[in-house]
């Protein structure tokens, strides 16, 4: 619906801006449905860096997806969160 749609252009921002190390990860995991396992084999990573960075990457994507919904007035105030 509507939110969708005004949600849509900052996701992909955010997605964008995402630290490399968390991009691919998150983008692996959460776009392309992979198991942990298989992001391990495909980024030749152990598979805690790939929970550790999916964890980070998700972290860092929700602060950032708040500050957007401030902006757009959709929350009071986004909680400070060290990303």
């Amino acid at each position: 619906g509507a939110l969708h749609s005004l949600l849509e252009a900052p996701l992909s921002r955010a997605i964008d801006e995402l630290p490399a190390e968390f991009k691919m990860t998150v983008q692996l995991a959460d776009i392309e449905e992979l198991s942990y396992r298989e992001i391990a084999e495909s980024m030749s990573c152990p598979i805690g860096t790939v929970m550790s960075r999916l964890h980070r990457g998700r972290r860092w994507l929700r602060a950032r997806l708040l500050q957007e919904a401030e902006a757009l007035g959709l929350v009071d105030e986004a909680p400070s969160e060290p990303l």
